[in-house]
């Protein structure tokens, strides 16, 4: 009986053997050598369950492989005039085991035959339809070469390659519109425009909006812009956004905390006028005459002044206090007895001041100014005499 028993045992461990020698002899790919007609894509499949998957091309024109490290390698095979061969090697891991296998995809110009083992009745397409974000077109005339353990395919599934972003112009001054444009190319050598059905990449976000094929500037700021469908994103264009007013071009908006960091603030342009009053003296008068704006920037000038050194109040105070004569000229003398009358209301006005000593120190440092400035006495001009307190070019707003 033990006997018995064990013939037994030997033959059921000699069958098992058999069984794994006949699976690890199993192929990883079910045919080496595949026919293909030019822009047909390719499906190769390889023997299932490894651990992992690594394809690449080594010879033959070059294409663009999907899927690397999946079990199913796709392509387009190229156009050719003709025949081709393109050799691909693909990587595969069993435990401890590691096979490379060859696959040679021989492509033939278009119009010639095949080695076509299917029928209409039998073929699918892997993908296709309407959707921008995948693929585009449906295959009708498939192509299946079937093996022991693997069917490979070729379809002529339409897979979205790339995308081309063109703006019409890429320096903008604030406020300013561009057209903007998105064309998807495809595996086919085919192209789409696109432009309203991609997500938006705008770095900052906050510096342009684009609605249909618009791009409209909201900020003067460097700005990149890039299309996104799905997984494919195009390139990235960089935008040089500025502010002009008047032919004068302002200063990027300066960083809050830096420029509130010291009594001086960020000054970029060197014109001592601290760069976030002057883009607001640009943004408060850019509808008025622009005689509006000299004013307000001389006596950006003359305020910043009493923040370099308000102990120096009496040295100064002649220059700090110019503006104030030259507005009263334009507003007062002008207005009642010249012939212009362009200002019709104060510029500097209290509301001036808060937008100057905006701080609690810079408050401090106009404080410390006017005390500095007790115990004198100083002489006003006659309003007739204060143009000449002007500091800019008065004869251009005289005929």
């Amino acid at each position: 009986m033990n006997h018995t028993s064990n013939i037994i045992t030997i033959l059921i461990i000699f069958t098992l053997l058999l069984l794994l020698s006949s699976c690890s002899s199993k192929p990883v790919v079910s045919q080496q050598t595949i026919e293909v007609q030019s822009k047909q894509e390719v499906v190769i499949g390889a023997r299932d369950g490894a651990q992992s998957y690594r394809w690449s091309q080594l010879s033959g024109m070059s294409v663009v492989l999907v899927d690397t490290d999946k079990q199913t390698l796709r392509f387009i095979a190229p156009e050719v005039e003709r025949e081709e061969r393109l050799v691909f090697e693909v990587e595969v891991k069993f435990g401890d085991t590691v096979q490379k296998v060859q696959v040679t995809v021989v492509v033939s110009p278009l119009g010639d035959n095949t080695d076509d083992n299917s029928t209409d009745d039998t073929n699918s397409s892997s993908g296709g339809g309407s959707d921008d974000n995948a693929t585009a077109g449906n295959s009708n005339n498939n192509t299946t070469i079937e093996g022991d353990d693997n069917t490979i395919t070729t379809p002529q599934t339409v897979i979205l390659i790339s995308l081309k972003l063109t703006i019409d112009k890429n320096t903008l001054n604030k406020e300013e519109n561009t057209t903007v444009k998105v064309i998807a190319i495809y595996s086919d050598n085919t192209t789409k425009e696109v432009t309203e059905k991609v997500e938006w990449l705008v770095t900052p976000s906050d510096t342009v909006k684009i609605t249909s094929t618009t791009l409209k500037v909201l900020k003067d700021r460097s700005t990149t812009v890039k299309a996104k469908i799905n997984t494919v994103t195009s390139d990235a264009i960089s935008l040089n956004i500025y502010w002009e007013i008047n032919g004068h071009t302002l200063p990027p908006e300066p960083d809050k905390t830096t420029n509130d960091a010291t009594l001086l603030g960020v000054d970029v342009n060197n014109n001592n006028v601290r760069d976030d009053v002057e883009r607001w003296i640009y943004e408060t008068y850019k509808d008025k005459h622009p005689i509006h704006i000299d004013i307000a920037m001389q006596a950006g000038r003359a305020w910043q002044k009493v923040l370099e050194d308000p102990t120096k109040a009496k040295e100064i105070h002649d220059y700090v206090s110019a503006p104030v004569y030259c507005e009263g000229y334009y507003m007062v003398y002008a207005g009642n007895f010249g012939d212009i009358n362009y200002i019709k209301e104060k510029i500097i006005t209290k509301n001036f001041d808060r937008k100057v000593y905006n701080t609690k120190e810079r408050e401090e440092a106009y404080l410390k100014y006017q005390t500095f400035l007790s115990g004198d006495s100083y002489t006003v001009p006659w309003p007739s005499e204060g143009k000449k307190c002007c500091d800019f070019n008065t004869s251009k707003y005289e005929d």
